[in-house]
């Protein structure tokens, strides 16, 4: 398992942890996995506000496309399924809600 393959994982399970010491290497936040997926697009579909927290810190693009075939936003995707929480964080790191 390669480096953003293992930072798309830690960001799925929630753990910030071994996302901070991963971030820590160098790794660019918006890396994509072996799966074509960013840090910040899985740990949104797995509703990990914590993990969305420290990757918006350190600089994960809040306008990314996201989803297997890359069809949503961070914002539009939270806000559909009811998660305010993620979905006001999202509106705190200037996601665009009309996009």
């Amino acid at each position: 398992m390669d480096v953003a393959d293992r930072l798309t994982a830690a960001a799925a399970a929630g753990d910030t942890e071994v996302l901070t010491d991963l971030l820590s290497t160098g790794i660019a936040v918006d890396a994509v996995d072996g799966r074509r997926r960013t840090a910040l697009d899985r740990a949104v579909w797995a509703g990990m506000t914590e993990a969305v927290r420290l990757l918006v810190a350190a600089g994960a693009d809040v306008e990314q496309p996201i989803g297997e075939y890359r069809e949503d936003t961070p914002l539009r995707f939270a806000a559909g399924r009811g998660d305010l929480p993620l979905a006001q964080l999202l509106l705190e790191a200037s996601a665009e809600p009309d996009r």
